[in-house]
């Protein structure tokens, strides 16, 4: 007979199933990661052919899609049997490719390539790199088609400009070159500090600060060289209004997101300062202009690209309706995400701190957030109380790209209500109460 759900001993019993289910999955996913660096290491034609076998089967997609190691093995592995199956065996995308971290640079150095291409960020550079190994047969037609999808938004512009070049069969003079780029500053947090300060005496210190009114300071808490390199890129491709400066501040072992930004907020008297993630790539070359026009307006504190107008009971931003427009990539395909369309500058009571823009300093509070959550809420309300705006500007284009890997995918874990009402369920979610059981080859 079945437990009534609310007694005492049914709770304890679902507990109990879902440790034994998560021991399960977790020892399930060890072996399949063994497996695929098994075979990575290998690096034969026969090796990478019972990889990309297994890994295309239907239960270890719909087990381990939301893993996002495995992912970047995924859509690598969907190439690789795409070229088996043309029989394309010379140039496959897996070759020469020995283990996970390699697959998933990889995957991400012909991503950036094609995202350069598509927003004419450094484009007849990234036109050049690929076309070259598409000569050289370093990479297939089949995988930069596959590529092209899972990346551009503008797919047959990307491939029109690739062919065009290896029509052309020469190479294009680059529009500039890494000289030209803003050096960032670089805070190591694994060097000691000379200074240590309170959260009140940081409060001190930002009131008697004088303040440069026409310098921006982008700041990046950074653990991926890749996406550091990226990111500085495109703020490298900005246009700079007349009369102001940028400076870059990127930080490097953080203990958290607050630590962080604290240490570059004190090393920058720039009286706009962009907070971003390393993964965040800006797109409107006007960006700096448009921030001023919002900044006109002294109440206006912060700005983001995507928040909510009213928080959910969780506090968790994106489980509640949001507002904004960003491009999003979460590793298998790309969405220009209109959240809601706005025509003036909307006051909300958060944003998402994959990008976050200031006027005024506040010190973050590192005293409470000690890791890489919730801060971007904690620093809306610090705003909020002393009486600023926090605010989502319109935008008939999307401000930003952001290459926010498989975190939608593991919102959906739980199930994911939006506003239509529907409840959005990831297989994995329907699993829990049958993990699929593999015998991962070796």
């Amino acid at each position: 007979m079945k437990q009534p759900a609310d007694t005492e001993e049914y709770v304890e019993s679902s507990i109990l199933e879902d440790e034994q289910w998560h021991k399960e999955y977790d020892e399930s996913l060890l072996s399949l990661t063994d497996s695929i660096s098994h075979f990575l290491k290998v690096n034969t034609v026969n090796s990478l052919y019972t990889l990309c076998t297994f890994l295309t089967t239907p239960d270890i997609i719909k087990t381990f899609r939301n893993i996002p190691d495995i992912a970047h093995c995924l859509v690598a592995a969907n190439i690789t049997a795409t070229e088996f199956n043309n029989n394309i065996t010379t140039t496959l995308y897996l070759k020469d490719t020995y283990d996970i971290s390699g697959v998933i640079k990889k995957n991400n150095y012909y991503k950036f390539l094609l995202l350069n291409i598509e927003y004419n960020v450094d484009r007849n550079n990234a036109l050049n790199n690929l076309t070259n190994d598409i000569r050289n047969k370093k990479i297939s037609h089949i995988a930069i088609e596959q590529l092209v999808k899972t990346t551009s938004l503008n797919s047959n512009y990307v491939l029109d400009c690739l062919s065009n070049q290896l029509s052309q069969d020469i190479s294009i003079n680059n529009d500039y070159t890494i000289t030209d780029f803003k050096t960032p500053a670089i805070i190591d947090c694994n060097i000691p500090q000379t200074n240590t300060y309170t959260f009140k005496q940081l409060y001190d210190i930002t009131d008697n600060i004088t303040y440069n009114n026409s310098q921006f300071c982008f700041i990046i808490c950074s653990n991926n060289n890749q996406y550091e390199t990226e990111c500085i890129k495109y703020i490298n491709n900005l246009t700079i209004p007349d009369g102001y400066t940028i400076d870059i501040i990127v930080v490097h072992n953080a203990s958290s997101m607050t630590s962080g930004y604290n240490k570059a907020m004190l090393a920058s008297h720039a009286k706009y300062k962009i907070y971003l993630h390393q993964d965040v790539f800006i797109l409107n070359k006007n960006f700096l202009s448009d921030l001023l026009r919002e900044f006109k307006n002294p109440c206006t504190g912060m700005i983001g690209i995507v928040g909510s107008e009213k928080l959910p009971q969780t506090c968790i931003m994106w489980y509640g309706w949001r507002i904004g427009h960003f491009i999003s990539n979460n590793i298998y395909h790309t969405t220009d995400s209109v959240l809601e369309d706005i025509k003036t500058p909307t006051r909300v009571e958060a944003i998402d701190g994959f990008i976050m823009i200031t006027q005024y300093d506040i010190p973050w509070r590192e005293d409470i957030f000690t890791g890489w959550d919730f801060y971007d809420i904690s620093q809306s309300f610090e705003f909020r109380k002393r009486n600023y705006d926090v605010i989502i500007p319109p935008s008939v284009h999307a401000w930003c790209f952001h290459d926010d890997g498989i975190t939608f995918l593991r919102l959906l874990d739980a199930g994911l209500t939006i506003p239509s009402g529907k409840t959005i369920v990831h297989p994995l979610a329907r699993q829990r109460r049958g993990l699929v059981k593999i015998q991962f080859l070796r």
